[in-house]
């Protein structure tokens, strides 16, 4: 996927998630960052299996998708010069109607395969590489969304909202790092150019040995919920 545009801070995709998910700003700001990195400007474009005819676009920071027969159009642009805008049709998304095991719900988070995969709420640090399925190795990074999202949020708190003290925010990191799983505590860190002290999470470092099972920690697949 391009990623282009600006690339928003985590605690700035905050800001404009509140909007939407006032009540899930940890997973709803997760999924953007495992969308499009928090680049405003991110696409990616959608072929037919013959690879030269265009069937759609994903746009933005929610990756909206846009038929193909509406490129370019003001709706497109839109998608990716006012991502308020792009943030809302997410919601909309999110909302729209939808059976689950058997029962009327909506479709929350389905409609993104960075939720659905595992991987925008996936809690490890680390993750042996596979290929096709196959896992080959090396030890690699995972994309440490979550960790990022908890971390925005924290410090939207205190740096944007202003509602929480730098060590109230490092708190309630450490409170949703437990619930999520993430194997580490958060640290503050002061940053040079501003002074604040930032919510952060410091990674653990690479295993040194295989994984015991030969595959390692993977996310675990889901409905959207």
């Amino acid at each position: 996927m391009p990623f282009a545009g600006d690339q928003l801070q985590p605690r700035e995709v905050v800001e404009l998630v509140n909007e939407q998910w006032p009540q899930n700003r940890v997973k709803a700001t997760a999924v953007i960052l495992a969308e499009s990195q928090g680049f405003v400007g991110a696409y990616h474009l959608n072929f037919a299996p013959d690879g030269a005819t265009l069937l759609s676009e994903d746009c933005g920071l929610m990756q909206i998708n846009v038929n193909a027969k509406d490129i370019p159009s003001p709706r497109e642009e839109r998608l990716f010069t006012d991502s308020a805008y792009n943030v809302a049709e997410g919601r909309e998304l999110y909302d729209t109607p939808m059976t689950r095991d058997g029962k009327p719900d909506k479709r929350r988070f389905q409609p993104w395969v960075a939720y659905t995969s595992g991987w925008a709420t996936f809690p490890e640090f680390w993750t042996w590489h596979q290929e096709n399925g196959v896992p080959m190795g090396p030890w690699v990074p995972t994309g440490r969304y979550i960790q990022k999202a908890i971390a925005g949020v924290a410090n939207w708190h205190q740096l944007i909202e202003k509602s929480m003290t730098a060590a109230e925010a490092l708190a309630f990191a450490a409170g949703m790092g437990e619930r999520f799983g993430v194997p580490a505590l958060p640290v503050l860190v002061t940053q040079k150019t501003t002074g604040f002290r930032l919510v952060t999470f410091t990674a653990p470092k690479r295993p040194a040995s295989p994984p015991a099972d030969g595959v390692g920690p993977r996310p675990a697949p889901n409905n959207g919920f």
